[in-house]
């Protein structure tokens, strides 16, 4: 076991690296590994751990996209993989690209790419088929913000090497000879079309997501209900459903073939169970379309079970172990899975509880373990998503054993039938529909109870390995004396609170929406909002996506102040997600949708603990066109004062220059209409004069911004030019005493080899 945990320990200590080593230094790990096994095993398998990583990693980077061929109208030819999700005027879904050209020439790039089709003309495409289509491609490439899902490491993990869009072309087109002929994908799609035809909508979707891994049809509500209720991981195949199969078909294999004496002689009942098991494994593995994590669960379960068939005596512990390293060899990327950790966690916690209990009855015997698993799993979900429900135990106490025993196999012997008989198939959904019914519309009940969510955000890495070995200590198998002790170890992650931030301070935080705008400013005791980022009809919501996931993980509990700077859709889109989805004492600004607001207008101003904030336009009374009506404003304290000018041009920036003159000097600018030409006037960028210049825009995006004439002024003028596409989220803190203190780059924050 140690050896295993200093394998994997070496496997995550590269996929954090901010530089990939070079290949020989890799190589070398080898034979340096071979020379300490000996006297100091555990170090050997730390540096082969490290250098296999390595060695994988340097071979998936050569599966990316390369950057001279970004945002390019190329023709890629391939393969749909798994099911695409179809919503509003987009489907989404991964393309196996086969072969890629820029007219005749070819490109050197294939892999997996993830792309977008928009329109209501775009064709209905099932998983399998073979296209030939025109897109535009970019590299790996996500927003990143404090605290929130990083998508450009699921990009990775997922072996995705570019994403992008098709272009309305008439070269698109099918390519039947192309189909998969050896994939289950097309199966699974005529599956799934039958479900959505034949059944209720909430029904169709939790049998199409238990038996082929499609979890696109639920809705956003019920994706909140689960989230509350804290059953994310029965609604998807994962780990726990795998194993299931797995389990159920091993019991019920060795029950039937200890009936016949014959079979017996031929093959032991164990190993004939063990067989069955893995077989079964694997055939839900297809079903899902060996999603990476139901790919994890088989290869685990193969580790547990290949023991038993080849007759060897393994112990819980040396399973465990045996299936770490060959998940890790066979994905090393998977080490950076929250899902890898918690099914690992949540196996180890299952081994805890069950060694040296005392049997009692089934749910005592239930109870018991899923509070040890509970118990020993909530700090490390609390490190990874910030958060955990509160109702978590007490309905996985029930829905556990219902998924488990009751809908997996119905939707697993539904499918069985399906493919031997399809009508037959279909009657047996139809029949067990209801059970699925209400066990969506259950959990949507006990959802809307709203007991809450505990959120516990910023935890220091050392305060979870602390709080894991006391949650430990608490739930250990044996009767012995003070096990409360490990309740000293589990306050420190409970009661931790980041150092108060002082009066007279604030920090200004731009966030990274894409081509968009929303800036946090915080003081001692309040938050204001300056614009919420865009926001498309069917689409992306940077309100619901961005703006208030960082808003919770940063701790907030209200808005005291939303201002929105003009109703443009790529500064007001989020207003009305960020309203619906936390309290906000006051608006200001022009949010548009119908939000009521007071108008902005120069000469507001208020002060919070210490810090003045003020509007400096538009003027009483003026009258101007859509960006040169964004609401200015001015946040200062003695260490300076912080300038957001929204999408502010050159004739909004002259009125400004007319009425404050050298008073819009500031420390931190962020650069009006994201930095393009119609702004940043020469006088205006003269008389700001900044030390720094923030631009929020989207990477690559289509209008090309910022606009390379209005960076050199900036930096001509003596500011230092950022952009959230490069960076990242930016931010900065305005102490009294100590000045100014920044930028923070999230993205060289968490700076990792494989991003761009």
């Amino acid at each position: 076991m140690p050896i295993a945990l200093a394998f994997a320990l070496g496997v995550l200590l590269l996929q954090q690296s901010p530089q990939l080593p070079a290949l020989p230094i890799l190589l070398a790990a080898f034979p340096l590994a071979l020379a300490l096994f000996r006297p100091f095993p555990w170090l050997a398998a730390f540096l082969v751990g490290l250098g296999y990583a390595g060695l994988h990693a340097h071979i998936a980077l050569g599966s990316t996209l390369a950057p001279d061929w970004e945002m390019k109208d190329l023709t890629a030819e391939g393969r749909i993989l798994a099911l695409p999700d179809r919503r509003g005027g987009r489907t989404r879904f991964l393309f196996r690209i086969e072969s890629l050209h820029d007219g005749e020439a070819p490109v050197s790039f294939s892999g997996t790419a993830r792309l977008s089709w928009h329109g209501e003309a775009r064709p209905p495409l099932r998983a399998g088929e073979g296209w030939s289509l025109r897109v535009r491609l970019k590299r790996p490439h996500g927003l990143l913000n404090p605290g929130l899902f990083d998508y450009e490491a699921w990009l990775w993990r997922e072996g995705i090497g570019a994403t992008g869009y098709i272009r309305k072309s008439d070269r698109n087109r099918r390519l039947p000879g192309r189909d998969g002929r050896f994939s289950l994908d097309p199966w699974r799609q005529a599956l799934g079309d039958a479900l959505a035809s034949h059944l209720p909508e909430g029904a169709a979707a939790l049998i199409r997501a238990l038996a082929i891994g499609d979890g696109n049809g639920f809705t956003p509500e019920q994706w909140d209900s689960f989230r509350k209720t804290g059953t994310n991981h029965l609604v998807s195949i994962s780990g726990l459903h795998v194993g299931l199969a797995a389990g159920l078909l091993l019991v019920l294999t060795e029950w039937l073939w200890r009936l016949s004496p014959a079979l017996c002689l031929r093959l032991a009942a164990p190993k004939a169970g063990a067989l069955a098991g893995i077989l079964g494994a694997l055939f839900y593995t297809a079903l899902a379309g060996f999603l990476v994590p139901t790919q994890r669960a088989l290869v685990m379960i193969a580790a547990l079970l290949m023991p038993r068939l080849l007759a060897r005596e393994v112990r819980p512990w040396q399973g465990f172990a045996l299936a770490l390293i060959l998940v890790l060899l066979f994905d090393p990327r998977a080490v950076m899975s929250p899902g890898f950790l918690l099914s690992f966690a949540a196996v180890a916690a299952i081994f805890w509880g069950l060694a040296g209990r005392r049997k009692g009855g089934y749910l005592l015997s239930l109870a018991r373990l899923q509070w040890v698993i509970l118990l020993l799993i909530t700090p490390l979900t609390l490190f990874l998503f910030n958060q955990t429900s509160l109702l978590a135990f007490p309905v996985n106490l029930l829905a556990v054993p219902w998924f488990s025993l009751v809908l997996v196999p119905a939707a697993l012997l539904a499918v069985l039938l399906f493919a031997l008989v399809p009508v037959w198939g279909l009657w047996l959904f139809g029949w067990i529909a209801p059970l699925y019914t209400a066990s969506i519309e259950g959990l949507q009940a006990v959802a809307a109870l709203d007991a809450g969510m505990l959120e516990l955000t910023g935890r220091p890495l050392v305060l979870l390995v602390l709080a894991s070995l006391g949650a430990a200590w608490l739930a250990v198998p044996l009767h012995v004396p003070a096990r409360y002790l490990g309740l000293t170890l589990i306050l420190p992650f409970a009661l931790w609170r980041e150092a108060p931030f002082p009066d007279g301070a604030f920090e200004a935080t731009l966030l990274d929406v894409g081509q968009g705008l929303s800036v946090a400013v915080r003081t001692a005791n309040h938050l204001l909002l300056y614009d919420t980022g865009p926001a498309y009809p069917g689409g992306f919501d940077a309100g619901d996506s961005v703006v208030l996931p960082y808003l919770r993980a940063a701790g907030a509990g209200r808005l005291d102040r939303l201002l929105v700077s003009h109703p443009s859709m790529d500064h007001a889109g989020g207003a009305k997600a960020v309203i619906a989805g936390m309290p906000v004492v006051g608006i200001l600004g022009n949010p548009g949708q119908g939000v009521a607001s007071i108008p902005c207008r120069a000469g507001q101003a208020w002060r919070w603990d210490a810090v003045d904030f003020r509007i400096l336009h538009p003027g009483q009374g003026e009258e101007w066109n859509e960006n040169n009506s964004s609401c200015v404003l001015a946040v200062s304290n003695p260490a300076g004062q912080l300038l957001l000018t929204g999408d502010l041009e050159r004739a909004g920036e002259e009125a400004m220059l007319a009425r404050y003159g050298g008073q819009l000097r500031s420390r931190v600018v962020q650069a009006g209409h994201h930095g393009s030409r119609t702004s940043s006037s020469p006088l205006f960028v003269r008389t700001v004069a900044p030390q720094w210049t923030l631009i929020a825009n989207g990477y690559r995006n289509r209008f090309g911004f910022p606009s390379a004439e209005v960076v050199r002024r900036w930096r001509a003028a003596g500011a230092g030019v950022l952009e959230t596409a490069d960076g990242g989220a930016l931010s900065f803190q305005f102490h009294p005493g100590g000045g100014l203190i920044g930028p923070v780059r999230e993205r060289e924050r968490r700076a990792r080899f494989w991003r761009q």
